[in-house]
C-alpha cells in the first residue's frame, strides 16, 4: 500500500516536472517569435523609409526634367507655329512679286525645322532598374508611362518624316535654288552672309509652294502632337508638385 502511494507521488512530481519545462519551452518559442516578428518590423520599416527616399528622389528627378522640357517645348511650339502660318500664306496668298514678305516667310519656314528632344534619361532608368513601382500614383504612373512610350513615340515618328520633306524638299529648295552669297551682306568680320536672291525666289517659287503643300500637313499633325505633349507635360509637373508636398 505504501509503494502505491509512493508511486503516485512520484508521478505527480515527474508530471509537475513536466508541465514546468513545457510552460518554459512555450515561454522561449513565444520570445523567439516576438524577437522575429520585432526584426522583421523594424526591417520593413527601414525598406519602407528607403523606398519613400529612393521614390522622392525619383520624383525630383522627373519634375526637373519635364520643367525642362516645358521650356525646351515652348519654344519649338512658338517656331513651329509660325512656320505653319508662314506656310499658309504661301498655300492661300498670291505674292510672287513682295520678295520682302516672302523673304520672311522662308526664315520662318526654316525655323520650323527644329525638332524637340526630350530628356528620357529619368524615365529609362526608371524602367531599367525595375523602380516603376515607387511611383505610388496609379494616375501618375499611367500619365508618365503614356507620355514616354506612346506619345513621344508617336512625335518621333511623326517628326522623322518632317525632317526628311524639310531636308530634302523644302531645304533643297531653298538653301541650293533660292540663296547665293553676296557682298551686300556681309557679317561683322568681313565674311559673306548667304541670302535668298530675289530673281531666284521668283524662279522656284511655284516649285516651293508645290513641296510645302506636300509637308504641311504632316507638320500639322506633328505640331498638334507636340502640343498635346506640352499638355501632358504641364499636367505631369502639377501632380508631381503635389505628390511631393504632400
Amino acid at each position: 500500500m505504501i509503494k502505491f502511494f509512493r508511486k503516485i507521488r512520484y508521478d505527480l512530481m515527474e508530471k509537475n516536472k513536466t508541465g514546468k519545462y513545457l510552460k518554459y519551452a512555450i515561454g522561449e518559442i513565444i520570445l523567439v517569435v516576438i524577437g522575429i516578428l520585432i526584426a522583421l518590423s523594424i526591417n520593413n520599416w527601414n525598406e519602407n523609409r528607403k523606398s519613400k527616399i529612393a521614390s522622392v528622389e525619383i520624383y525630383n528627378n522627373l519634375l526637373q526634367t519635364l520643367r525642362q522640357d516645358s521650356i525646351k517645348i515652348q519654344q519649338i511650339i512658338k517656331f513651329q507655329k509660325r512656320s505653319i502660318e508662314a506656310q499658309e500664306k504661301i498655300l492661300t496668298s498670291n505674292m510672287q512679286s513682295d520678295y520682302i514678305v516672302k523673304n520672311n516667310l522662308m526664315i520662318d519656314i526654316i525655323r520650323g525645322s527644329i525638332s524637340f528632344f526630350p530628356n528620357e534619361g529619368p524615365y529609362n532608368s526608371i524602367v531599367s532598374n525595375n523602380e516603376l513601382d515607387l511611383i505610388y500614383s496609379k494616375t501618375l504612373k499611367t500619365s508618365i508611362i503614356n507620355l514616354y512610350d506612346f506619345q513621344y513615340k508617336r512625335y518621333k515618328n511623326i517628326d522623322a518624316i518632317v525632317d526628311n520633306k524639310f531636308q530634302n524638299q523644302i531645304f533643297s529648295i531653298i538653301d541650293k535654288k533660292m540663296m547665293i552669297y553676296s557682298v551686300d551682306t556681309l557679317s561683322k568680320d568681313g565674311q559673306l552672309i548667304r541670302r535668298i536672291d530675289p530673281i531666284l525666289l521668283n524662279r522656284h517659287y511655284s516649285e516651293l509652294e508645290s513641296e510645302i503643300k506636300d509637308t504641311y500637313r504632316i507638320m500639322k499633325t506633328g505640331f498638334i502632337s507636340l502640343l498635346e505633349i506640352q499638355k501632358s507635360i504641364n499636367d505631369l509637373i502639377i501632380i508631381l508638385k503635389e505628390d511631393l508636398d504632400d
